[in-house]
């Protein structure tokens, strides 16, 4: 069993529609924040953030992110929630001192095995706020103190998750935010287990999104359990084990990790949402035996899981008052990129 939960991110509109910062908004902070039945609302910069409780199942998991969507319209009142990747927030809502402020925590690359530090100075430089939609897992495996495991998984999230989000996001301004955050491959260490922050809050606009996500997410869960992930990598615990390579000059421990297939073409995929490029490592994932056994089984597809939110993707498809998305709390809506503009 493992948990899932997140640190979804959101804009804020108000009723004419304007970005509008959530500083002083939205009680709390990071350093306090305000908790709710047993979930923590806070600013982050100028965003609305809040530590979703973890679920156990898929339908605990839609239903905690249902109950913190209807209680942050308690929160804010007339104003909206706003699912957006990328955004240029109007000066005037910049003034406050924590608006120029940037998380200072390093994030981890699957990949190179690097710590990466954001640029302390960037909100200084910029009135583009970018917004996440990270994803929490909990489990025994991930939490023991040597980080391989956590690296085994996290390259599964960027194959059974990174790579399908490129065909489900459909905000234009995603590409925009992994110039800053969200990277492929990219993590933390918690005390739960591992963050994996490359998803923008794309699949917090219907709960069918979020099913999709939970779905891929247990996908790559188990191929780290069973050991499939064999399959897609190679580690050489020989050469990582033998002291000598660590005291030789230029030595890389990710010199020790090869991927089986094109690593460059999955970062760029991720990183530039290129579905030409997804196309083709969509193929690999489709062979993986654990959706190949669902399919079997009749309990799951890819090509199903992206016919049946289809009609949440298209341009045309808007919230109104004789459509509302499931996820509504009076009149906070979370809204997709393509309902406002």
């Amino acid at each position: 069993m493992f948990s899932f939960g997140s640190d979804p991110e959101f804009c804020l509109i108000n009723n004419e529609k304007k970005l509008i910062s959530a500083i002083e908004l939205v009680p709390g902070n990071k350093k306090n924040k305000y908790e709710l039945k047993g979930n923590y609302f806070y600013n982050d910069n100028v965003l609305a953030e809040c530590n979703v409780k973890p679920g156990y199942s898929k339908e605990e998991t839609i239903e905690n992110f249902r109950e913190i969507i209807q209680d942050y319209h308690q929160i804010i009142g007339d104003n909206k929630l706003f699912c957006i990747a990328s955004v240029e927030y109007p000066e005037d809502q910049l003034v406050h001192p924590e608006a120029k402020e940037i998380g200072c925590d390093p994030e981890t690359c699957c990949y190179d095995l690097c710590d990466h530090h954001p640029d302390r100075d960037l909100f200084q430089k910029t009135n583009v706020r970018t917004s996440g939609g990270h994803i929490h897992v909990g489990h025994q495996m991930l939490s023991v103190p040597s980080a391989i495991n956590r690296y085994r998984f996290i390259r599964m999230m960027d194959l059974f998750v990174g790579i399908p989000s490129v065909f489900l996001d459909q905000d234009p301004t995603s590409s925009n935010r992994r110039s800053i955050y969200g990277e492929p491959g990219r993590f933390r260490k918690q005390k739960h287990g591992a963050e994996y922050r490359s998803l923008s809050n794309f699949w917090l606009v219907h709960p069918d999104l979020t099913g999709i996500i939970y779905d891929l997410t247990e996908i790559a869960v188990n191929m780290v359990e069973q050991e499939l992930d064999n399959e897609y990598w190679t580690i050489d615990f020989k050469s990582l084990g033998n002291h000598k390579n660590w005291l030789t000059p230029g030595f890389s421990p990710s010199s020790c990790h090869h991927a089986h297939y094109d690593l460059n073409l999955l970062k760029s995929a991720i990183k530039e949402q290129n579905k030409e490029q997804s196309k083709i490592l969509i193929q690999l994932v489709q062979q993986c035996p654990i959706i190949e056994l669902k399919r079997q089984q009749k309990i799951m597809s890819l090509e199903t899981l992206w016919e049946q939110t289809r009609h949440l993707l298209l341009p045309e498809f808007k919230p109104t008052p004789s459509n509302p998305p499931p996820y509504q709390g009076g009149n906070s809506i979370v809204f997709q990129m393509l309902s406002i503009i």
